[in-house]
């Protein structure tokens, strides 16, 4: 029998990959790279991060990020400000033309992912629904009762 949550584990694992292989090339498509929704959704949730906090929260080297945040200072979607109490400290926020592109693009890539995946039978699909719903609340309910550190070793 855990063969089977093994299994379910390991396609719940290869279906995550494929989606974001997935939305990668939507973004390659758009000529966008996929890390600068992710850097833009992290200026979004928390405006004002910068670029230090941003790499140490996403391991994601410094160096990698502050050319993406050019780009999205170039495209308009970012606004760089000076700290208020430090000068020495820059800002970042996203633009109004920066959190509408985002949408656009969270947007595009539901329409395609819901496209591919009207392949299913509509009754299946209700049903697939719901348990991946199920899930989802298993996993949230018990997130923060394992911290990496307890995840036991092999």
């Amino acid at each position: 029998m855990d063969l089977v949550y093994e299994q379910l584990a390991e396609l719940l694992h290869d279906i995550n990959r494929g989606m974001g292989k997935y939305a990668r090339d939507i973004f390659a498509a758009n000529d966008l790279h996929f890390s600068l929704l992710m850097i833009s959704k992290h200026i979004k949730a928390e405006p004002g991060i910068t670029v230090s906090e941003m790499a140490r929260r996403t391991g994601i080297a410094k160096s990698h990020i502050s050319n993406q945040i050019r780009k999205l200072e170039d495209r308009g979607w970012v606004e760089k400000r000076l700290d208020v109490n430090d000068q020495r400290i820059i800002r970042l926020y996203l633009s109004k033309e920066g959190s509408s592109e985002m949408v656009v693009m969270r947007n595009k890539i539901r329409q395609q992912f819901s496209s591919l995946l009207s392949e299913i039978p509509p009754q299946r699909a209700e049903e697939l629904a719901s348990d991946l719903a199920e899930i989802k609340i298993i996993i949230d309910k018990h997130r923060e009762e394992i911290a990496p550190e307890k995840i036991p070793s092999e």
